[in-house]
């Protein structure tokens, strides 16, 4: 009875932690198919200690309109290992928005601010560019401004901003 006790206790571990995971990284996959903001736990995705690091070297303006300015969002995505999470002005989604993406496995973070009005996006990172995101997750950060007609249209063939793109090299202290 106490070997089936242990048993199923040490199923129960594995299955929290994926294997190879980190309890760092099991917790913010954890994230994934979730809304940012709404409270999980004791904090927002924003807040997770090792995120709110990174963003604490934004400007104050930037974290204001990351965490209200922006406030319509959809839920976080899990693009092959990638956390993406996007946000926008309330009825204003194609032509102001941020979109946070998070590679749980290293923390590596990148955030694009996205202005239509100014022809402007503003990229901050701790170190990863742009142009080495995967396909897949290029394309969900392009969908937040560019629509997609039918879903096997490719954004990224069609688009070397990413190429163009560099990225403000944040801290990770």
């Amino acid at each position: 009875m106490i070997r089936r006790i242990l048993l199923i206790a040490v199923s129960f571990a594995a299955l929290s932690h994926p294997a190879g995971a980190s309890e760092v990284e099991s917790r913010l996959l954890a994230w994934a198919g979730k809304y940012p903001v709404p409270k999980v736990g004791k904090s927002t995705f924003f807040e997770e200690p090792e995120i709110r690091k990174t963003l604490s070297h934004l400007t104050s303006v930037d974290r204001r309109r990351l965490l209200t300015t922006f406030a319509v969002e959809s839920p976080i995505e899990l693009i092959q290992g990638f956390l993406v999470s996007h946000r926008c002005k309330p009825h204003w989604c194609p032509n102001e928005n941020v979109v946070v993406v998070v590679r749980p496995a290293d923390l590596a973070v990148l955030v694009f601010f996205y202005d239509s009005g100014k022809d402007l996006t503003r990229c901050f990172s701790t170190g990863a560019p742009p142009s080495a995101l995967p396909d897949p997750v290029k394309e969900s950060i392009l969908e937040s401004h560019i629509p997609k007609f039918r879903d096997s249209d490719n954004l990224v063939e069609k688009n070397q901003w990413f190429d163009q793109l560099s990225c403000k090299v944040l801290s990770r202290s």
